[in-house]
């Protein structure tokens, strides 16, 4: 790689991680302005890699659901329109988001469910984890605890064994929230995590890494 296209290369890392860091903070904080502020700099990232694009375009969408934001977060899953198949489950992922978020619990599984199939197929495992997080708030918004559980225990069992804290606690939160029992082996007996209070795993700003 020649010295300026490193160069660009660097300063193209340093600002997704600003920009990442910078949004998540705010969701933390509970900073509502901050956060329609900087997830609505989606457009900032043009010129960045696919994989920078859509995480960002990720985490401005969950952060725009979260605040309630829902004609903005539109706006952000659109700038990943122009990628094309490039972007296909990212697109998938965050159309059935937003199918959520309005209410249209049916299509949100549908497009969960093949952004987390294609997410498996390519051994991306946190974006396949994330895709079934929000599937199985979908599943059980429409009634089917059964197969939310489903969903939920299958995180539970991969991220253990790829031993992956936050995916272990975000699939047990979840799991508890809708009555279920976390199976013995799960990270909270391994790691000494403590049970939520009741809720607590549901409708988490998400896209964790």
């Amino acid at each position: 790689m020649a010295i300026g296209a490193l160069g660009e290369f660097q300063e193209s890392q340093e600002n997704f991680r600003m920009l990442w860091d910078s949004i998540r903070l705010a969701v933390a904080a509970g900073d509502r302005a901050a956060v329609f502020l900087l997830a609505t700099k989606v457009e900032d990232a043009r010129g960045w890699n696919v994989a920078e694009r859509a995480a960002i375009a990720c985490a401005a969408v969950e952060a725009l659901v979260a605040f309630g934001h829902l004609e903005e977060a539109h706006q952000a899953a659109a700038a990943l329109d122009e990628l094309g198949k490039a972007a296909a489950a990212d697109r998938d992922f965050l159309a059935g988001r937003l199918a959520s978020a309005d209410g249209d619990h049916q299509r949100a599984s549908d497009l969960l469910r093949a952004a987390a199939g294609y997410f498996d197929e390519v051994e991306h495992r946190n974006e396949a984890w994330r895709a079934r997080w929000r599937l199985a708030e979908s599943l059980a918004a429409m009634g089917d605890l059964e197969a939310g559980r489903v969903e939920l225990e299958t995180i539970l069992s991969e991220a253990r064994d790829a031993d992956h804290p936050l995916y272990m606690r975000l699939a047990s939160d979840a799991l508890l929230a809708l009555g279920f029992t976390v199976p013995p082996t799960s990270a909270r007996d391994r790691t000494g995590l403590s049970a939520p209070p009741p809720g607590r795993g549901r409708g988490r700003v998400g896209d964790p890494r």
